[in-house]
């Protein structure tokens, strides 16, 4: 299990962590958009496969996984984005034999553009995001960054 402790990012504004055992490999954004009262959730097609995913890359040297998230966003999605929180809880997992550790930054759309990537793009209801979303660990990260999301609402 891997054990997290708190720290507060003063100058970003965001609270962060700084892991106990493994070390972040990849970021990605849960980012959402609202309509009049309507807020909805980015998901993207994974590459060269019709998973549906929340955008996220490998953090570059020299990167913090912050500027990862923002980046992957903009390149997967055409998406310019502000982060608002870390979410809780970093993902782990195997995929194709490597192990990766990914944190998922709740983000807010500033505004929508095109993208070489040729992915699917949409932005659905919470309610039809978890539905669309093809992994348990985007379900669970899609509801961690919409607890999140209210919390930071009704502060």
């Amino acid at each position: 299990m891997v054990r997290h402790r708190l720290t507060a990012n003063k100058e970003a504004g965001l609270r962060s962590r700084a892991s106990v055992a493994d070390s972040v490999t990849h970021a990605g954004g849960i980012v959402f958009r609202r309509n009049d009262a309507a807020v909805t959730y980015l998901l993207v097609t994974a590459r060269n496969s019709q998973e549906w995913v929340l955008p996220k890359g490998h953090v570059e040297r020299g990167e913090q996984p912050e500027q990862t998230a923002l980046r992957e966003v903009a390149e997967e999605a055409g998406v310019v984005a502000r982060l608002c929180a870390r979410i809780r809880h970093d993902f782990s997992f195997v995929s194709k034999g490597e192990k990766m550790t990914v944190a998922f930054f709740l983000m807010e759309m500033m505004r929508e553009g095109l993208t070489a990537e040729h992915r699917g793009k949409e932005w659905l209801t919470l309610q039809r995001a978890l539905e669309r979303a093809t992994h348990e660990e985007t379900r669970a990260a899609l509801q961690l960054g919409d607890d999140l999301r209210r919390q930071l609402e009704a502060t």
